[in-house]
């Protein structure tokens, strides 16, 4: 675990501006000059399964560890809300989902919400879209597609509808343009929050062609609208990659995975070095009153950050310091102690 995290460590250091590594600096403390009005997880691919426990495990530390946070806090001691961007099963099991749903019931605490999607591939194995979604409303008591408001954000949520290649009818995209519309009618200046399981074609890392984990879907609503930030999984390539966060027409994250790690090296696509299935990585995103963003990459098992960026409001298309060309720009050459070698 620890050579992976390192490899992990030197790519989020590429990229020199707007991001902090800080493995082994802990979870607490808090900075005086930003102080949220929201907190959530953002998370994905649980993967929950019928014959382990390492995942429902996973998820508890990811609440408990969002409790700690939130309590050390001196500013803002809430988490609000808990989002798992689909893949929340390995097999699409109604047990798997069971696991899922009892997982979530036994840690959340308090007001936090739990807002979801459930996906075309692993959620999908077993039922079919249809009931899949109903199964995923009856265990979670939520909608498979959602507009829910959290502090007066709007968080919209799309899940798998079609038994096909398509993943989503057209019904859907078209909902989906018109809930973006009613929050951005609401307030033009403040973000708004898009939830899917695939990424967006060409935007964070892994969702290339080439890579093969990015849709186009929902390009063509997206791009209309700078306040959203849209975040997927599905690829499980790591967070703290400097190109898991990509700012263009909108604002797209990548989730990581809380059930393995996996990345492009040169020619070699879904790479697993040899522990990539001890990683499990959030996002921990919080605004303050000025819809600043903070996004703290937490490495779930050791309890750490791995890294930090502060947005300006993504909201306003003015704010984008972190284009693939301004990457590029800033890029630099990992460097590794001489002890470090590569599985």
């Amino acid at each position: 675990m620890k050579k992976l995290i390192s490899v992990l460590l030197a790519l989020s250091m590429i990229a020199g501006f707007g991001v902090m590594a800080c493995a082994g600096s802990g979870i607490y403390g808090s900075d005086p000059d930003f102080v949220p009005v929201i907190r959530f997880i953002a998370s994905s691919d649980s993967h929950v399964r019928d014959d382990s426990d390492v995942t429902p495990q996973r998820i508890a530390k990811m609440l408990d560890l969002g409790y700690e946070i939130a309590a050390n806090d001196p500013n803002y001691n809430s988490l609000d809300a808990v989002l798992v961007a689909g893949d929340l099963t390995n097999d699409g099991t109604k047990t798997e989902f069971d696991k899922f749903g009892k997982t979530i019931a036994d840690n959340l605490r308090g007001d936090t919400k739990f807002i979801g999607v459930v996906a075309k591939n692993h959620d999908g194995y077993v039922m079919t879209r249809k009931e899949l979604r109903s199964y995923y409303k009856s265990v979670t008591g939520n909608d498979a597609d959602f507009h829910t408001v959290i502090n007066g954000y709007h968080f919209i949520g799309l899940s798998a509808s079609s038994n096909g290649a398509a993943h989503y009818d057209n019904g859907q995209i078209a909902w989906l343009e018109d809930q973006i519309k009613e929050a951005v009618n609401e307030d033009p200046n403040k973000p708004v929050f898009v939830t899917h399981h695939e990424h967006v074609r060409d935007t964070v890392y892994g969702s290339s062609s080439y890579d093969g984990w990015g849709v186009t879907f929902f390009t063509s609503v997206l791009k209309k609208y700078p306040q959203v930030v849209d975040f997927s999984g599905h690829s499980h390539y790591p967070v703290n990659h400097p190109a898991s966060l990509w700012q263009g027409a909108f604002t797209a994250i990548g989730t990581g995975s809380l059930y393995y790690a996996e990345f492009t090296v040169e020619k070699t696509r879904t790479y697993h070095p040899s522990d990539a299935y001890d990683v499990a990585t959030c996002w921990i995103v919080e605004l303050d009153a000025a819809n600043r963003m903070r996004l703290r990459a937490l490495d779930v098992n050791a309890g750490e950050f791995l890294c930090e960026y502060v947005l300006d409001n993504p909201a306003d298309p003015a704010n984008r310091e972190h284009t693939p060309e301004k990457h590029e720009a800033a890029a630099s050459a990992p460097a590794f102690a001489g002890s470090d070698k590569l599985d």
